[in-house]
């Protein structure tokens, strides 16, 4: 069967994805090696001194946070072990039952293998083969239809956590999706409160920086499961005479491994954070030179319209305090000073009025809107009893140093997860966390290893036209799924259709509404169902080049090395671009 295929003799998913070679004749490929048989693929790789074997090195990139990372064995042209990658520090060699376990989803017989054309209703699953010539052709035309009849931001592109495509939605000056909640929900909320690119709530300090602490607040993560690599971090903070307190709605692995476990109600995060934040503001255990010296508490407000008081008039409020310093009352000449002035003291529970006008500090108004927010109410909203909440407040801001962790699952899923992340940086910067020389003090998602190592420069990269700009997307929202986001075309990478909103059936219903759908993916996963054109892509350990791919981590620069050639006719994510 070609791409000139009738229609009519489509394929459906379990009948493409036999792996025997009767199939892979009726298929048209180049014989049933190009197939995953159990007598060919799937069988013992036998050691021969004329054929050898080689040894590659990669990691998991992006979901799974490059917390594995791979020392693969190849025989015969055949992935056959997975090992810890060698490490320096013995005690980075670890690797979880995910990574072991690719063998099976390199081979597995879910792999896409060949560019696919929807036959059946969207939805349905059914697709008949075609050539990458007729899929790209296919994609470009609409490309070109949907521009011309809706405009470029009709098109976008949901990028998906395991994907290394970077310049798409650029390139097709489309919309990129998402703005997203799911897995990224408290980042939406910390990330930007740090000024942090990237929105992935990523922790301040490594995870091996655990060992320093004193308190370690672990609220709603499960790390031990979730992110088996971290084991040997955990116990030894706990070793080192951490308290890790695990808050969580259940009796998990980590909580039963943790110093304490503290139920509390599930998705109440933001109530735990917020009653916290007022605890420690109504008992002054905040850490007021920190605050004078490393966040803007001190700068002045007008109250009028929440302003914040500058040196100069404001022509652009997005301009830097470099330029147009704000301004805080120096105690030291009773007036207004630049923040950054050398020799000042910035009163930080301060208000005044000013040519008439009345003016506080931003930390005596977060004083006054988190009155609402008191001990009591938290205690109702999550469930911990008030002692409870005094006791772990009181040992996470004086014990210290401190840890505040949360993780991509608990408090993550729920609507209000960008409050708890908001809520989370807000909590970490009152004792101080971010930035100090001290060790043991840090806040985040600590199973997001690697995003704030690997940023003192930049690598060559190919400039692209001037022309080659993302689209603004009319409605900037986690949930895009309506006839206000103005999507006509939409490009889903690796599972996003799953990977990102919730209430998969309302998803399912939007899909169907769509004039077209690209999904580019290894697997045939349920977005798969909902494409017009399907792309296969390789897989982690399959590469065009000798390097693909670098991360850091544990302060280290991993190398994703070639471990396979590209397997049947899958295409890189870069290619594709």
């Amino acid at each position: 069967m070609s791409g000139t295929s009738s229609p009519n003799s489509g394929l459906t998913r379990r009948s493409f994805l036999k792996a025997t070679g009767a199939a892979a004749g009726a298929l048209g490929l180049a014989g049933a090696a190009n197939m995953i048989a159990t007598d060919t693929w799937l069988a013992p790789a036998q050691a021969h001194a004329e054929a050898g074997e080689r040894v590659g090195y990669t990691f998991h990139y992006r979901h799974c946070q490059c917390n594995c990372h791979l020392k693969c064995t190849v025989r015969d042209g055949r992935l056959v072990l997975i090992e810890p990658n060698d490490w320096p520090d013995k005690r980075n060699e670890t690797i979880c039952l995910k990574g072991i376990s690719e063998i099976q989803h390199t081979y597995s017989e879910e792999r896409l293998q060949v560019p696919l054309k929807r036959v059946g209703e969207r939805g349905s699953g059914e697709f008949v083969e075609i050539t990458w010539d007729e899929a790209l052709d296919a994609i470009a035309e609409k490309v070109k239809e949907t521009q011309e009849k809706y405009g470029a931001q009709a098109i976008a592109i949901q990028t998906a956590v395991d994907s290394l495509t970077t310049f798409l939605p650029k390139l097709l000056k489309g919309q990129e999706k998402p703005h997203r909640g799911i897995d990224i929900g408290m980042g939406n909320g910390f990330s930007p409160a740090l000024a942090e690119a990237g929105q992935q709530g990523a922790s301040s300090n490594e995870v091996s920086d655990w060992k320093n602490a004193k308190t370690i607040l672990n609220v709603g993560c499960n790390m031990l499961e979730t992110c088996m690599v971290t084991a040997r971090y955990f116990f030894e903070a706990k070793e080192a005479g951490a308290e890790i307190i695990t808050i969580d709605p259940n009796f998990c692995t980590t909580a039963e491994k943790s110093s304490r476990w503290i139920p509390m109600i599930a998705g109440t995060d933001p109530a735990l954070y917020l009653g916290m934040i007022s605890l420690i503001l109504d008992k002054g255990w905040y850490n007021a030179p920190y605050l004078k010296a490393y966040t803007s508490m001190p700068f002045m407000v007008k109250r009028s319209d929440g302003s914040l008081l500058r040196k100069d008039p404001v022509d652009d409020i997005k301009q830097a305090g470099s330029e147009n310093p704000f301004l805080v009352w120096d105690e030291n000449a009773s007036g207004l000073s630049p923040y950054d002035a050398d020799g000042i003291s910035p009163a930080l529970d301060f208000e005044t009025t000013i040519d008439g006008e009345a003016y506080a500090t931003v930390f005596k108004l977060l004083k006054e809107t988190q009155k609402q927010y008191s001990l009591s109410w938290a205690a109702e909203m999550t469930g911990i009893d008030e002692d409870v909440l005094v006791e772990i407040t009181d040992k996470y801001a004086n014990c210290g140093p401190s840890i505040l962790s949360f993780g991509f699952g608990g408090g993550e899923k729920f609507y209000n997860a960008d409050v708890a992340g908001h809520a989370a940086v807000l909590l970490a910067t009152l004792v101080g966390s971010f930035g100090t020389d001290i060790p043991g003090w840090g806040a985040g998602a600590y199973v997001n290893a690697y995003q704030k190592i690997f940023g003192a420069g930049k690598l060559a990269s190919w400039p692209l036209p001037s022309e080659c700009k993302v689209a603004s997307a009319p409605k900037a929202s986690v949930d895009y799924r309506d006839e206000e986001s103005g999507i006509r075309f939409m490009w889903v990478q690796n599972g996003a259709f799953q990977q990102i909103a919730g209430n998969q059936n309302r998803t399912n219903e939007w899909a169907k509404g769509l004039d077209f759908v690209v999904v580019q993916d290894i697997w045939h996963t349920p977005s798969v169902d909902w494409a017009d054109i399907v792309l296969p892509v390789c897989s982690h350990f399959e590469v065009d080049e000798e390097i693909g791919f670098l991360r850091a981590l544990r302060g280290h620069v991993l190398l994703q090395q070639k471990v396979l050639d590209p397997l049947f006719e899958s295409k890189t994510d870069f290619w594709i671009d």
